[in-house]
């Protein structure tokens, strides 16, 4: 009994357990120096420097199309083609006419020669009284009559030969080639069809592309002349620099207009592309806005060190979108980004990283 007595007493006599105190769980991330770049950012249009409008320099029907639109060619590529049978019908027309003007002026110029001679005999019989004035005077009539119907020949023969010399010319360059190295932007006959001389078949742009965006007068003052660009249209992106700045605002929205010279850019023209105009590039620390916090001494942040919250103080620098930049970190600092209202300084944590 006594035995048992003392078992209960000391039974009773034992101190109730501590209860275990869980840490504060944050979430954190690990700072580091990094490129930071501050830009502009809008919504721009593909547009071009110059379209080039390509014609076969005769009448024909379009034998071959050897490019279709979005096609990349190089300077002296042939593009087009027309039959050439449509090409010798031209080149037999003008040489029918060139002939038959030929046939003209030497008609002409034998009436010419007969009507001389028989103006200088009556002129000799005139001075000899065999022959009246107005005999005389109607052969000089003639032979001035004649005289204009050779110069009216002469130049439709000009005119016949210059068409017979270009329709030969055309049968030798009956076909379009690429004046320069540039982009198909539409093609505007098919095979079989007729197309006029002169009329543009193919429309082709030139390799350097630009961007046009438009800049409120609060952001144009960043900008200038030269500075760098990147054109982003889904997974594909282009450099760029900043071309040319309207120094007149839009009178309906007091925009200014931008133009950005694009590098070797393959979007069809009207293609919405986002804009980036970088104002500059520095190395840096940011965190997410949330993780600062104020109070009467100035900006700080929480970081953990050893397991512990210890508070340090910041400044603020520039904002980007939803990080800021700061001074008074150090590469690796842990900073709490996540559950801040709930530590103090010297609290001790569970710590989870974040993705930055």
């Amino acid at each position: 009994m006594v035995a048992l007595i003392g078992i209960f007493v000391l039974s009773g006599c034992e101190p109730e357990p501590l209860e275990e105190t869980i840490p504060v769980s944050v979430r954190v991330i690990a700072v580091e120096t990094k490129l930071v770049e501050y830009a502009h950012s809008y919504i721009g249009v593909m547009d071009t420097e110059s379209l080039q409008k390509l014609s076969f320099p005769a009448n024909g029907k379009v034998d071959s199309i050897s490019v279709t639109e979005g096609d990349w060619v190089e300077a002296g590529q042939i593009l087009a083609s027309l039959d050439p049978e449509t090409v010798q019908l031209q080149v037999d027309a003008s040489r029918a006419q060139w002939e038959a003007a030929r046939s003209q002026v030497e008609k002409v110029n034998a009436g010419v020669k007969f009507a001389q001679d028989t103006y200088e005999k009556m002129e000799t019989l005139y001075q000899s009284g065999a022959v009246s004035a107005f005999e005389r005077d109607q052969a000089k009539l003639q032979l001035d009559t004649l005289l204009k119907d050779r110069n009216a020949a002469y130049q439709v023969w000009e005119q016949a030969q210059a068409g017979y010399t270009g329709a030969g010319k055309i049968a030798d360059e009956s076909i379009i080639r690429a004046t320069a190295s540039g982009y198909v932007v539409s093609i505007l006959n098919e095979p079989g069809e007729f197309a006029g001389a002169g009329y543009p078949v193919i429309v082709l742009r030139d390799a350097e592309s630009r961007v046009r965006l438009f800049a409120t007068q609060d952001e144009v003052v960043d900008l200038q002349v030269g500075q760098i660009a990147r054109c982003t249209f889904g997974e594909q992106v282009c450099a760029g620099t900043v071309d040319w700045i309207s120094e007149v605002p839009d009178a309906a929205t007091l925009t200014y207009e931008v133009q950005v010279k694009v590098e070797e850019s393959d979007l069809r023209l009207g293609t919405m592309v986002d804009v980036d105009l970088i104002l500059k590039r520095v190395q840096a620390i940011q965190i997410p806005i949330q993780g600062i916090m104020n109070d009467e001494s100035g900006d700080y942040v929480y970081v953990v060190e050893n397991g512990e919250i210890q508070k340090k103080v910041v400044t603020r620098k520039e904002i980007e979108n939803t990080f800021v930049e700061v001074e008074g970190l150090e590469p690796g600092d842990q900073v709490v980004v996540m559950g801040m209202a709930y530590v103090e300084e010297g609290q001790a944590v569970s710590v989870r990283e974040m993705e930055e």
